[in-house]
């Protein structure tokens, strides 16, 4: 089990300038803020883990249903799907 999202980033500017990802019950990570540029990106690819997640979740259901019209001959359905697969994927990454 993990803290269910959403993840959000807090600064903490005291001395010794840390980056947490907090959840609804507290901190899940916590980042060195101070020792290089890429600390903040990782901080955010830490706390888009849950929206991550989902969409895996979601891509598996859409790749099971492609598997299923290919299957049935329904070759568009499998194109559709896997357009829209590709999408919601791509947004996943871009956020």
């Amino acid at each position: 089990m993990y803290t269910k999202g959403p993840w959000r980033i807090e600064r903490h500017t005291g001395t010794d300038r840390r980056l947490w990802v907090a959840g609804k019950s507290g901190i899940v990570a916590d980042v060195d803020w101070s020792a290089a540029a890429e600390n903040e990106a990782n901080a955010k690819l830490i706390a888009a883990a849950p929206d991550m997640l989902d969409e895996l979740k979601s891509a598996i259901e859409r790749a099971q249903q492609a598997r299923l019209d290919c299957e049935s001959g329904d070759l568009e359905g499998v194109q559709l799907g896997l357009e829209y697969l590709l999408q919601e994927l791509d947004a996943c990454i871009t956020k």
